[in-house]
């Protein structure tokens, strides 16, 4: 459903058809189910296939258990 693209250091995606979902912004990309992306820009965050933020880049790590539809969110530590 997505293909993450690459422009020097930073990933975006692209849709199947080629049409931008998101700028090439992030530092990483990782499909977490056909429908939402766990990305990382400061911390780690969520959107969905549309480029929606679904969590804000701000949790340490997001873990995405498929069976229950649950993210597991470590927040980040402040100092």
């Amino acid at each position: 459903n997505f293909i993450v693209v690459q422009k020097d250091e930073l990933k975006g995606v692209i849709n199947k058809n080629g049409k931008m979902i998101t700028t090439c912004k992030y530092g990483f990309i990782k499909e977490l189910n056909q429908n939402l992306l766990k990305v990382y820009l400061k911390d780690y965050g969520v959107i969905d296939k549309n480029g929606k933020e679904i969590l804000p880049c701000e949790y340490r790590d997001i873990k995405y258990v498929k069976e229950n539809r649950i993210f597991l969110c470590l927040k980040k530590k402040h100092s």
